[in-house]
């Protein structure tokens, strides 16, 4: 189950980053034949899966956007086939926690202040009591992001 889980978590993390690039109007051919082969094979689902770490794979080394959107793309479509990805990556990594959502945005909050005061000390405690949750923050130009591990 573990094992699941942290393919799952893979794939997410594939498009999370990529999930504000506009979606592409094409899908990468090849990948959706190979797709529906898989599925055209009594529901080969282990062959499917394979195939969507291998468009995983390929957009984590994808430097050119247009190229990565595609991908992006055919990995929401095909994932979305076999019941993946139905959520927005962001309330994926969010859902389930087990923690007080309000509480966590408080936190953050407390600790982006106190690094804009420049007490850094109080802002790695709060990431420390945060991470001791099972928080993971990272810090971006327009925010801080959680999400539970």
């Amino acid at each position: 189950m573990e094992q699941a889980k942290a393919g799952l978590v893979r794939i997410y993390e594939s498009i999370d980053e990529k999930i504000i690039l506009k979606e592409s109007d094409e899908v990468d051919k090849g990948f959706v034949q190979d797709f529906e082969c898989a599925m055209n094979d009594d529901l080969n689902t282990p062959r499917a899966i394979s195939i969507l770490f291998e468009i995983v794979k390929k957009i984590n080394l994808e430097n050119d956007n247009l190229t990565k959107r595609r991908l992006v793309t055919t990995l929401k479509k095909l994932a979305n086939i076999i019941g993946l990805l139905s959520e927005k990556p962001e309330l994926f990594f969010q859902y389930g926690s087990g923690v007080d959502t309000q509480l966590i945005e408080e936190m953050i909050l407390k600790r982006n202040l106190a690094r804009k005061d420049k007490d850094f000390d109080k802002a790695d405690e709060i990431r420390d009591e945060l991470k001791s949750l099972g928080i993971i923050l990272d810090d971006k130009a327009d925010g801080t992001k959680w999400k539970k591990v």
